[in-house]
C-alpha cells in the first residue's frame, strides 16, 4: 500500500523510480527492516503483474519511472444484437 501511495502522490504522479521510492521507504520508517532494491523492485513487479503500476518511461540516466497503472474495463453488449 505504501508503494502504490509514493507512485500515485511523489512527483504528482508524473513517474517514481526505483530509488525514489526506497528512499521515501527509508524516510518514513514503513519497515521493521531496511528493504534492499532488489526488494523493493519485486514489490513493484508484483504490483505491475497485478496491474497496479505500470513502467511509464526511463529517466535521462537510464532508470524506470513507474506510474499507477489505468483502470481498464471491458465492456460488451452481446445481449443488444439487432435482427
Amino acid at each position: 500500500n505504501f508503494i502504490l501511495m509514493c507512485v500515485r502522490r511523489m512527483n504528482r504522479g508524473d513517474g517514481v523510480t526505483l530509488k525514489q521510492i526506497a528512499n521515501k521507504m527509508i524516510q518514513a520508517n514503513v519497515s521493521r527492516v531496511q528493504l534492499s532494491l532488489d526488494e523493493v523492485q519485486q514489490v513493484l513487479q508484483t504490483l505491475a503483474f497485478d496491474y497496479l503500476v505500470e513502467q511509464r518511461s526511463v529517466t535521462a540516466d537510464g532508470e524506470a519511472l513507474f506510474v499507477a497503472a489505468k483502470q481498464i474495463t471491458t465492456c460488451c453488449n452481446f445481449g443488444q444484437v439487432r435482427a
